[in-house]
Order: structure tokens, then sequence, then C-alpha cells
């Protein structure tokens, strides 16, 4: 995995530019409609888990705030997410990521047996600390489009390892939708963790 640092004007212009990323949908927010949540119960270590029968949309959208079982509290991990139990080498992502200790980075993942969803934040972070985020999952219906997806996820401890991030994500298949698995590539989800799925006709 290459990580390039690339400059602070140069992510400034990928936001600027990410509401036109993917043809730039951006639906009313009245146009959401709650489809179902998944929540972590208390001492729960889940790792993964999985949104079935989703259909009768045209886009979706995942909101939600993560913590793993990773003990370190100066790091974190990462939200993956994989269609219909696809587990093959069928995805590829893109980040750009802006750090609390003022650098700012870009890489991509090439090949991947998930798509990078978010940040993760670590449980060695002060408890009331979660990492956010927001994916749009565009025309998952779709029998003739690859799929992407694209993420808004940021984390928080009060220290120099804040960050926020945009991800850019494909699934490359055609095939439409019907499941998302979640997952933490190393580590569990924890007490606290939950998953809100929504769809735009």
């Amino acid at each position: 995995m290459a990580i390039t640092r690339i400059s602070q004007s140069t992510v400034k212009e990928g936001l600027e530019k990410f509401n036109s990323f993917l043809g730039g949908y951006i639906p009313a927010a009245g146009d959401y409609e709650y489809i179902s949540t998944i929540s972590i119960p208390n001492n729960g270590l889940y790792n993964y888990v999985t949104f079935n029968n989703i259909s009768g949309y045209r886009h979706l959208q995942l909101r939600g705030r993560v913590r793993n079982s990773r003990t370190a509290s100066s790091q974190g991990s990462s939200l993956f997410a994989r269609f219909n139990g696809d587990a093959g080498s069928n995805y590829a992502s893109f980040r750009l990521l802006g750090s609390g200790d003022g650098n700012t980075y870009a890489s991509s993942y090439l090949s991947v047996t998930g798509f990078y969803a978010a940040e993760s934040q670590s449980n060695g972070a002060p408890s009331q600390f979660f990492t956010n985020f927001v994916v749009d999952i565009l025309d998952y219906t779709s029998s003739s489009k690859k799929k992407v997806a694209r993420t808004i996820t940021g984390s928080s401890t009060n220290t120099t390892v804040d960050s926020v991030a945009l991800y850019g994500s494909l699934w490359n298949s055609v095939s439409p939708i019907y499941s998302m698995t979640l997952y933490d590539l190393n580590y569990s989800f924890i007490s606290g963790t939950t998953f809100n799925l929504y769809g735009v006709k």
C-alpha cells in the first residue's frame, strides 16, 4: 500500500469537486426513506454485520458510527464493505485524508476483497469517541452499471490523530446489489457501533 503526501490545496480542490463525483447526484433531504438499523449490543463483539433483501430504491445511503476492539489509543482501523457476499478481489478504492497533525495523504487500493467504507475508531480512545460516516451507493439495482460508492468520514480523539477523509469506491460488477456486509479487517465491532440504512427512490 503506497501512501503519498499531498498538499492541502489538493485536498481542498478534491473537496470542492466531491459533490460532482460520480455524476453529482445529491438527493433532497426529504428523499431519504429509512430501511433498517443494526446496532452492536452491550458487551457485544461482532466480526461483521449484514443488511439483506435490499430492494425498492434507486440509491442507498449508509450512515453510522463505528468503534472497534483495537486497544491502541493513537491508531484506528478501517471499515470495509462487500456486496452480495462477494469476497473476491473485485473492489477498488481511493482515499483523501487530512490529519490533525497538519499532514494530508492520498492512497489507492486496487483489486482488494472489499471496499474501504470509512475509518474506524479504536477502543483505546476515550469512550465517547466514535468514527462517524456517510456512504452513498448509487444506482445499486442497475444490471448495466458497475457499482460505485462515495464516503465522507471523520474521527476525533482530541489529539493530533483526528482525521477527516473522503473515499471513492468501485465494485467491479454489474450485478444488482441485494445484500451488504460490513466488517473490520482485523478487529471486531464493539458496543455503541450503529449502522443505519436509507433508500432514495
